[in-house]
């Protein structure tokens, strides 16, 4: 038997080993793409994963942490890593035609995926009857990934690229995949970009952050003795979300006005928190306006990387784009638990949030 406390301390460093690498190694890892090409990046991230995967699923079976944190390590450095290869898969073959709508999409069963897990794990523990199976299943699950990943490497050929009207000359991945990326040219990056990078960072930081606490508000502003309710109120950003995201994709390849877009999302995001800390509003309208807002966002968002860094350091820039999402969802969390614990009261909170989105929509205003 493990004491609570030590089980609670343990199941959260295996979370914070496998998210704070992703804080700063994906800098490296846009780096490493640009330098090396998607095709080898993916092989490279994908094997790491797997094995991360691995040697967590073996540590798990013979009962020894420390193989556990060093598989959920690698684990969350090549999922973290791979991620950023798919961006710019995706963004070479859609750049100009349906980009925003590919990466939506991207978004979208991503969360799909995270919400089918929280399903099927439970399941999968009653029906094996021990954790480790589950654990192997879930190894099962990442050979499945690599094994689409070499169907894409096989796919994602210079002949293929033509024959669909992809010019190898204008995309950054050619066939030897090699780029010489230089430290200049990321000092060098547009002022654009970074404001791009201060929007990820406030936006994402007053959205994501709060549907963490969004259970214990609810519950203790909202619903008190109705936890039912609370978790259904709390689950139509992300339902919203989930298919609004592609459906603002589209809109946006069709119309453009990316910036102008972040901006509105930003003044979307203000106004759900005003109205959540000064009214007494059912928080059902708030949270679709949340939904909305989110889904816009993040439709907009990753879309307007490309169009911001040259050709050539497009990996670094998503890597950047992406160290500075992981920011806001590591980084702000922890801002609101001190803010909690200084005055006892959600309603500094959502001040906080709306402090957030302001300088979001500054950053907006400027882009």
């Amino acid at each position: 038997e493990i004491d609570v406390n030590d089980w609670q301390y343990k199941v959260n460093l295996l979370f914070s080993v496998t998210s704070l690498p992703n804080v700063i190694f994906p800098f490296i890892s846009g780096i490493l793409i640009d330098k090396i090409g998607s095709k080898f990046a993916l092989i490279l991230f994908t094997t790491t994963l797997c094995i991360g995967h691995a040697l967590f699923a073996f540590g798990i079976s013979v009962k020894t942490f420390w193989i556990m944190c060093l598989g959920r390590t690698l684990f969350g450095i090549g999922s973290g890593s791979a991620e950023i290869v798919q961006n710019k898969l995706t963004t070479d073959w859609f750049r100009g035609s349906l980009l925003a709508f590919a990466l939506a999409l991207n978004l979208t069963f991503d969360r799909w995926a995270a919400a089918g897990d929280a399903i099927v794990s439970p399941r999968l523990f009653h029906f094996f009857g021990n954790v480790p199976m589950v654990t192997w299943f879930g190894l099962g699950m990442c050979l499945v990934s690599a094994f689409c990943s070499f169907l894409l490497i096989r796919m994602d050929t210079p002949r293929a690229r033509i024959r669909s009207g992809v010019n190898l000359e204008s995309k950054g991945d050619t066939a030897d995949g090699s780029q010489d990326i230089k430290i200049n040219d990321i000092l060098n990056l547009k002022p654009a970009f970074w404001l791009l990078c201060v929007l990820a960072v406030t936006l994402y930081g007053s959205v994501q952050p709060f549907l963490y606490i969004s259970s214990d508000y609810l519950q203790s502003e909202k619903y008190p003795g109705r936890p039912e309710t609370a978790g259904t109120v709390m689950s139509i950003p992300s339902l919203l979300s989930s298919f609004g995201t592609p459906l603002c994709g589209l809109m946006i390849d069709r119309v453009g006005h990316h910036s102008e877009l972040m901006t509105f999302s930003a003044l979307v995001v203000i106004l759900v928190h005003g109205l959540l800390a000064f009214t007494s509003i059912t928080p059902v309208l708030p949270y679709i306006m949340l939904g909305f807002g989110y889904s816009l966002f993040a439709a907009a968002l990753w879309p307007s990387v490309p169009s911001l860094v040259h050709e050539r350091q497009l990996g670094t820039g998503i890597g950047i784009s992406v160290i500075a999402f992981n920011l806001s969802i590591t980084g702000v969390p922890m801002v609101i638990a001190r803010i909690r614990v200084w005055t006892g009261s959600f309603f500094a909170i959502q001040l906080f949030f709306m402090a957030l989105a302001f300088c979001g929509l500054l950053a907006g205003l400027l882009l």
